[in-house]
């Protein structure tokens, strides 16, 4: 993540050029997802700005501050060509709530998602940033909970707040839950399935133990759990796709979304 006050375009990273155009090429090939973060309300150009390199599943970042495209680059080096140096410089990372209020990419998510970065902002000010996009703009607001990137989607003011609370004690709000960044796609509805039906909101006591693919679009996923949890649980996960709609306020023409079923 690059810390930087805006205006962002449509795709964020278009603001370093061609260095930009590679970070998007490099993250992706190594499953790292790149965004620009700002403070909530008017920033400071003048002030320096950061980046964050976090290891989601090690829960651990290196940090630093970048003024020139030459910054971008050496940090941008962590993701691959440099791993060894992120690991070593890697220490626990504080918790960041990110919401996703890219406008440009699409407008609802910039008209929910700022009054929401604004008020958690007043209760945390040195833990809320406004970001780029999250993705599943149909599900705005969004947040993302950082450094076990855990998802949720459908907020507004009213129970934002109390979600972080309860979050940052461990518990998930399954009610607007989307998932984990840890996990690939039938993973992440697997374990959402598990924690619903035995009504557990320990996100943190699940881990996903296998992945296997059975056919196009069907999963084998095995979870191992822990606590009150069942030691081990095995779901076949399904993918279907819904019928075209328009997901976003900016989406040129209905698409097809998909959806996973659970048994």
């Amino acid at each position: 993540m690059f810390e930087h006050p805006g205006p962002w375009p449509r795709t964020a990273t278009d603001i370093f050029g061609e260095v930009g155009r590679q970070m998007t090429q490099r993250c992706l090939a190594a499953g790292v997802r790149p965004m620009l973060v700002r403070r909530p309300g008017r920033a400071d150009d003048a002030a320096a700005r950061g980046w964050w390199f976090v290891d989601s599943l090690a829960r651990t970042a290196v940090t630093g501050t970048w003024e020139s495209l030459e910054d971008v680059e050496h940090a941008l080096d962590l993701v691959d060509r440099d791993r060894a140096r992120a690991v070593e410089q890697a220490r626990p990372a504080d918790p960041m709530v990110l919401v996703c209020t890219h406008s440009k990419h699409d407008v609802c998510c910039a008209v929910r998602g700022r009054p929401i970065a604004a008020d958690l902002a007043a209760r945390w000010p040195g833990m809320v940033w406004e970001c780029s996009h999250l993705g599943g703009d149909r599900f705005a607001g969004n947040i993302v909970m950082l450094p076990d990137s855990t998802f949720y989607g459908g907020l507004d003011n009213a129970d934002v707040e109390q979600l972080v609370v309860d979050h940052l004690n461990g518990d998930v709000t399954l009610e607007s839950y989307r998932g984990s960044g840890l996990h690939p796609a039938p993973a992440q509805a697997a374990v959402a399935e598990l924690l619903r039906r035995t009504g557990s909101r320990r996100h943190d006591d699940v881990s996903v133990a296998g992945v296997q693919t059975l056919a196009t679009g069907v999963w084998e996923v095995v979870l191992a759990a822990r606590g009150e949890l069942p030691a081990h649980t095995v779901f076949t996960v399904r993918r279907h796709w819904r019928r075209p709609e328009q997901l976003t306020c900016l989406a040129p023409e209905p698409v097809q979304a998909a959806e996973f079923e659970v048994r």
